[in-house]
């Protein structure tokens, strides 16, 4: 399937939608959209930059299984 990956490493705004956000240091996300044609699914992982860097295999291992075999 085509998938699209996107990572940002930086400051990530928290909180509700109508709420003041929050702010918080040294966080990352990764993400992605998997394009089957008929349906496209969105994944992210967010949390502190160390555990999403140590964890970036694992997203990666993820998104391979979920291609067409």
């Amino acid at each position: 399937y085509d998938t699209t990956v996107v990572e940002s490493f930086g400051a990530l705004l928290e909180g509700a939608m109508f709420g003041t956000p929050t702010r918080k240091e040294g966080s990352g996300l990764l993400g992605a959209v998997i394009d089957t044609g008929d349906v496209k699914t969105f994944v992210k992982m967010t949390g502190p930059t160390d555990a999403i860097e140590n964890q970036a295999e694992a997203f990666e291992r993820f998104l391979d299984s979920a291609q067409r075999p």
